[in-house]
């Protein structure tokens, strides 16, 4: 186990990470003025949402639009994507980690929070690695297959923007790193004795899922029929939409899970031998 002010350190760093990447999300990210803007100037005045039509191609291509993007944001702003609420989420964690370390490192404990940190280190920086493999997953499609999909980034990068791509690694990026790094700020006996089952952890990461997928419905409703991620409308206009996003979901829940429980695999690795002061049986 690393020492005491090297693991105050480095949870501090994860913190301080997560903030950044949350300012980079709400702060740096262009303004919502852009797109509505534009979307007035492309759809005739600034009523322009009685008109609003998802599915409107251009140039023959269904492609991300201004209009599209101001939409999507009318019911709750950013909070309809994946990564700001992760990250969200992880930013709260991570604070309330360092508070854990603190009082640890000062012999000031605090019982039922050092239980609630220690307990749920394994599903949220699970959901981390999880949420940044993803980004990382579908920007090599976009590069590989579909390069419509960039075409949000085409449009802040005409508009003054030219570092749009350092700013989505901001946003991502920590949620890996952190994950990694928040194990070594941990006291390796707590996070054995703390770790949950893999049942727990499916179990969990499938409930964040379907509460995500149902959260995404709830603004497509709200919001005319615009979602964040352009795969989708390519499943609801394809020949069996509602069998085609049954597989995404199901393909979708075992990737979740497959790198939660990968990243619980390496919490293991990492405490050692302090996994053989507890109950093998319980946690294997």
């Amino acid at each position: 186990m690393l020492p005491v002010t090297l693991r105050l350190a480095l949870a501090l760093a994860a913190f301080v990470l997560l903030v950044l990447a949350n300012l980079a999300q709400h702060v740096w990210h262009p303004p919502l003025s852009l797109v509505e803007e534009q979307a007035a100037k492309d759809w005739g005045g600034p009523d322009w949402r009685v008109r609003f039509n998802p599915y409107d191609l251009t140039r023959g291509e269904r492609l991300w639009t201004p209009a599209h993007e101001a939409r999507l944001q009318d019911y709750v702003g950013k909070g309809v994507y994946l990564t700001a609420i992760t990250i969200m989420g992880q930013c709260v964690y991570q604070g309330l980690s360092l508070l854990v370390e603190v009082g640890l490192a000062f012999g000031r404990p605090l019982p039922h929070l050092t239980t609630a940190v220690y307990s749920s280190a394994a599903f949220i920086n699970g959901l981390g690695v999880m949420m940044c493999c993803m980004f990382l997953f579908f920007w090599a499609i976009q590069k590989a297959a579909h390069p419509e999909w960039r075409a949000q980034w085409n449009f802040y990068e005409a508009r003054g923007y030219p570092k749009y791509w350092p700013l989505m690694v901001l946003v991502h990026l920590p949620s890996l790193v952190c994950g990694f790094v928040d194990v070594a700020s941990k006291d390796a006996s707590l996070l054995a004795k703390y770790l949950p089952g893999p049942a727990a952890l499916v179990w969990a990461g499938t409930a964040y899922h379907v509460a995500y997928e149902a959260w995404l419905y709830l603004n497509f409703v709200m919001c005319g029929g615009a979602i964040p991620y352009p795969w989708y409308y390519d499943i609801q206009l394809s020949d069996r939409p509602l069998t085609n996003l049954l597989l995404y979901l199901v393909v979708v829940n075992a990737m979740i899970s497959g790198i939660v429980l990968g990243y619980r695999r390496y919490i293991i690795a990492c405490v050692g031998s302090a996994m053989a002061t507890q109950r093998p049986t319980k946690r294997e």
